[in-house]
């Protein structure tokens, strides 16, 4: 049986991702567009991951021949596993790391409710951060897109789309939601809820958002 107190867990994803973007927006005098926490499918770790519009120009001078327009302008540019800023600070993330190490076990038989609340408990840490203008406020904060997502998962496709309409003014949201449509299509013609046990259950963390 997995042991992991959310309460506490928030609380760490909390401090460890307010240090690690303070540090990188003091360390970088750069003008940020996202701002990502992402885990991955067997969910042992939280990644802290951000980019720039100085970085993105950068990668797309380097790689221009390498990439057409399109995937430069959503491939990459929306891919938080690719970002220049990728794992930036995740050092204060080390110690929640560890214990999610220990104590998650995915041949838990409520390992699809543990997955989905570690997914709504990033949120809630970033919302708490959001709450605190760490992202920016009022015109500022609707040029930067906050999100969370997952490696190797088809999870991210509606994590992405479901953290983005939580935490992102609406105007903002509209924007990323039309380039998902793009990068990824429209969802699937079934509906998730009946048959994806993960985003079930936390749709039960975020029910306005169904």
């Amino acid at each position: 049986m997995s042991e992991i107190n959310f309460v506490e867990l928030q609380q760490q994803i909390i401090e460890a991702t307010r240090t690690a973007f303070t540090e990188l927006k003091a360390a970088r005098n750069e003008d940020f567009y996202s701002f990502v926490l992402y885990t991955r499918y067997s969910p042992t770790v939280i990644i802290p991951t951000a980019n720039s519009e100085q970085a993105y120009a950068q990668f797309c001078k380097i790689n221009s021949s390498k990439y057409s327009r399109s995937q430069l302008d959503f491939d990459f540019r929306w891919s938080p596993f690719d970002w220049e800023y990728q794992c930036h600070g995740v050092e204060h993330f080390f110690p929640l790391n560890d214990m999610l190490e220990e104590n998650f076990d995915l041949d838990d038989p409520n390992c699809e409710s543990l997955q989905a609340e570690l997914y709504a408990t990033m949120i809630s840490a970033l919302s708490v951060l959001n709450s605190e203008r760490l992202f920016g406020e009022g015109t500022d904060r609707e040029e930067i897109t906050v999100f969370c997502s997952v490696l190797d998962s088809m999870d991210a496709d509606w994590l992405e789309m479901k953290s983005s309409e939580i935490l992102n003014p609406s105007s903002t949201h509209t924007k990323f939601s039309d380039i998902l449509l793009k990068l990824k299509g429209p969802g699937p013609s079934f509906s998730l809820e009946e048959y994806d046990k993960v985003y079930s259950a936390f749709l039960k963390h975020f029910p306005s958002t169904k």
